[in-house]
Formats: structure tokens, C-alpha cells, sequence
């Protein structure tokens, strides 16, 4: 459809432009983990590695579908990416995750 509307083959020179009223991003934008490396998200990150990899998103895809059969939880702790997310931009949840760890002990 981007091609028809945008009169090209060839979309990459519309990378960070607009073209009828439509941006085109690259993935990286919104998710610069890949889907088959979903689990990174769950696995121990230090801060400038997560500066350097999510600076110039706009939002991070963490990949729910894929957990669905594994499961993996927020571990308290654990410095993983996806305790950082929580953290950072869902602190009411982080704290009820901290309490839900703690009445289980």
C-alpha cells in the first residue's frame, strides 16, 4: 500500500520521512530487540547497554505473545531489562510485583 501510495519501488529514501501523511520508521524505532530474542528482555542489562539500545526508540515491543508458553516473571533483583521497564515507566505495578515477591516468602 506505502508503495502505491508513495509512487515507488523502492521505499527506503522514505525512512524518517512522511509521504501522504504517513512516517515510515525502521524497526529499531519500536523494537530494537527482534522477536527471536525476545528472552533478552529477561536477562540482566547494565544501564549503558540500555542507553545505547533503546535511546532512539519510541517504544519497546517486548514481545508478550512469546512468553505466553514460558511464562518468565519479573524477578526482583534481578537488574533484567524488563525489571528496568517496570521500574521505570510502571512503578505503581513494579511495587505490587515487590509485594506480591514478598508475601510468598
Amino acid at each position: 500500500v506505502l508503495k502505491r501510495w508513495c509512487q515507488t519501488n523502492n521505499l527506503a529514501p522514505f525512512i524518517g520521512k512522511e509521504c501522504n501523511g504517513i512516517s515510515l520508521w525502521i524497526t529499531n524505532r519500536f523494537y530494537p530487540i527482534p522477536f527471536p530474542a525476545w528472552k533478552m528482555y529477561y536477562t540482566p542489562w547494565k544501564n549503558k547497554d540500555i542507553e545505547r539500545t533503546f535511546s532512539a526508540t519510541y517504544g519497546a515491543h517486548v514481545w508478550n505473545y512469546m512468553n505466553s508458553n514460558n511464562k518468565k516473571k519479573i524477578v526482583v533483583g534481578s537488574g533484567s531489562l524488563i525489571e528496568h521497564f517496570f521500574q521505570l515507566y510502571c512503578p505503581t505495578t513494579y511495587r505490587n510485583v515487590i509485594q506480591l515477591n514478598h508475601s510468598s516468602w
